[in-house]
């Protein structure tokens, strides 16, 4: 890669948070039927992935493959913070967080797909696409009245070629260097407003060269045909059964399908290929997994003592698929190379789902603590690590894994869970 993946990916979050109140307001709006019934909308699915790229042939993305690096999915609170830290915003933060709260915002999600080798010479480029939820049409209507002048990232041009899209959009073309390296930048970004949602797609090269705008015409139609299949579903989606965290510590990471209907979603940097995943969950006979990875602190300077929380929910076939995995799994654990001092809970302590088991082990090359509970609920699976420099408490792990039970029987995971009281103890004890 043309520099350290991780820095690249801090440089898109800051140049992106600068733009996320263009992404929730740009674009005028036309009705468009999107279906409001008890099922609430699965948002992680409305996104473009690695594949969805790879496939669509694109003149801008010359040889690049991509990877799912970064994901998110936020409330109003989580919005706010990632907007106020990562971008300079002219309006207060109340008179934002008003405007936002009276037109109704429900939820965002965003997603990042980063190219896993760049050629020598050649600039980054990357993919973004994203979904803004409003509680209803009128309330997204509303929000359009609150404009974000798009100029304070750069030189911006509306595109006349990206505003026939659907129902109404609205395309702008971003160019500018880079705060952090000087590097130049140059970013299309394409906004379609359909009745409460906003979806979009962003292309920015690192190297300063203009997005094609084809391109970004076909990326975006994809994204539109996608939300409408979704859409036209009505099914939850794990990304609706999935307990989220909240705190003043915790950061969101990493929230995202890794595989859906059988099709995996490659990682950025993964060394296993999409097709021996799909392979190995067609074996096994599961054909879903979401997962979400959140901070629990501030990163630390030495990584081995930041605090993270794990969640990933998987679907089987059926219920036998979902047995017999869950009954493999304490001896792959056992013989997992990368644990030391493995140990499993009595099973007594451990009466939650249809089966279950829980175990501590610590990381043979960081140091790191593992807390896992793992338990099935029908022809679901549910894997829940809290891990950090010590143990973290059995309380809070089953206080976690509780909830997601709940959420589960009674599918409804309205919003985030605020830290147990011993979660919350044991990271003011290790800050």
């Amino acid at each position: 890669m043309t520099m350290n993946g991780h820095a690249r990916h801090a440089n898109i979050q800051c140049l992106i948070g600068a733009l996320l109140l263009a992404l929730v307001f740009a674009g005028p709006h036309a009705p468009v039927a999107v279906a409001q019934g008890d099922a609430p909308l699965d948002l992680a699915a409305m996104t473009l992935t690695p594949a969805d790229v790879d496939d669509a042939d694109l003149i801008w993305q010359g040889a690049q493959d991509y990877g799912l690096a970064l994901s998110m999915a936020m409330n109003l609170d989580d919005y706010l913070t990632y907007l106020y830290t990562h971008a300079d915003v002219d309006q207060r933060e109340d008179d934002v967080r008003n405007t936002l709260d009276e037109a109704g915002f429900a939820r965002a999600y965003q997603a990042w797909l980063s190219p896993m080798t760049v050629a020598d010479g050649d600039a980054e480029r990357t993919v973004v696409s994203y979904t803004v939820e409003y509680a209803d049409a009128e309330g997204a209507a509303d929000a359009f009245e609150f404009t974000q002048d798009e100029t304070a990232a750069g030189d911006a041009t509306d595109l006349e070629e990206l505003d026939q899209l659907g129902d109404e959009s609205e395309g702008t073309l971003i160019a500018g260097d880079d705060d952090e390296t000087g590097e130049p930048y140059a970013l299309l970004d394409t906004t379609v407003l359909l009745d409460r949602l906003h979806i979009g797609v962003m292309l920015l090269d690192w190297g300063g060269a203009e997005p094609n705008v084809d391109d970004a015409e076909v990326l975006i139609e994809a994204l539109l045909e996608r939300v409408e299949t979704v859409v036209n579903d009505g099914d939850w989606g794990l990304s609706n059964q999935v307990v989220r965290l909240t705190g003043d510590t915790v950061s969101p990471y990493a929230d995202a399908y890794l595989l859906r209907d059988g099709a995996a979603t490659l990682l950025y940097n993964d060394e296993i290929d999409e097709r021996e995943l799909e392979e190995i969950a067609e074996e096994m006979g599961q054909t879903d997994e979401y997962r979400v990875r959140q901070r629990l602190m501030p990163a630390n300077d030495d990584p081995d003592d930041d605090a993270w929380y794990y969640l990933s929910v998987l679907r089987f076939e059926d219920d036998d698929a979902a047995e017999a995995w869950i009954e493999e799994r304490p001896d792959a654990i056992e013989n997992y190379d990368a644990f030391e001092d493995v140990e499993f809970a009595d099973e007594d302590d451990v009466d939650i789902g249809d089966a279950a088991f829980s175990y501590t082990a610590v990381s043979v090359n960081t140091g790191t603590h593992f807390h896992n509970i793992t338990f099935q609920l029908g022809d679901l699976i549910i894997v829940l690590d809290l891990s950090g420099p010590t143990t973290v408490p059995a309380e809070a792990v089953l206080a976690v894994a509780e909830a997601q039970w709940t959420c589960l029987e009674i599918q409804n995971c309205a919003g985030p869970m605020e830290l147990p009281e011993p979660l919350a103890e044991y990271i003011d004890d290790i800050r």
